[in-house]
């Protein structure tokens, strides 16, 4: 048991140690590779050794439900499963998921918040219209950053609709070089 001595948190928590080899269930699900790993809540994985400070950050983390801190750790942690099913029950927010698609760099986050985000759409529905209609407003935001736009632009050729049509039509002129291209080529998915 876990108690909290700072002004973060001040639960107590109990955490268990299992056996991944009496547990294969668990392996499965989570896709462990590595031992040990902390799993909070399931929504924040600690792998590896670590300090009470990282664990501490987990627990609060969870506690104030900072989905983009969660959604960050699940995607680095290879979690797409869990956040997907998060994101779907309202738990937690997509909005970290759009931010690390226009992070220059991080191109591993960056292509699986991509396939969370594509898979959300596809699940239709509330969320997956919500979803569409937050990257068509994220094109206007990412334009700037050429690779982030050009990640956008496929992603919704991808998952796109009509409006994406007209949306990427309206862009297409003002376009020019590798991200022209893009925008051809995600018209012709959605065509």
């Amino acid at each position: 048991m876990l108690q909290g001595n700072s002004t973060s948190f001040s639960e107590d928590f109990d955490l268990s140690v299992i056996d991944l080899e009496k547990a294969p269930d668990l392996v499965e699900k989570y896709q462990l590779k590595t031992a040990p790993v902390t799993i909070v809540e399931e929504m924040f994985f600690l792998n590896g050794e670590y300090g009470p400070q990282q664990l501490e950050h987990g627990i609060e983390a969870v506690k104030t439900g900072n989905s983009k801190k969660i959604v960050k750790n699940l995607l680095e942690n290879r979690q797409k499963g869990i956040l997907t099913e998060h994101l779907s029950q309202g738990t937690l927010s997509f909005e970290p998921l759009l931010d690390i698609i226009t992070l220059p760099g991080e191109m591993q986050l960056r292509m699986g918040a991509m396939l969370v985000l594509q898979e959300m759409v596809e699940q239709g529905g509330k969320t997956g219209r919500k979803v569409l209609t937050t990257l068509h407003d994220s094109l206007d935001k990412c334009i700037e950053d050429p690779y982030s736009a050009e990640d956008l632009v496929y992603l919704l050729g991808q998952v796109g609709n009509n409006e994406t049509i007209k949306i990427l039509s309206n862009m297409l002129p003002e376009t020019s070089g590798e991200m022209k291209e893009v925008v051809e080529e995600a018209l012709e998915s959605l065509a």
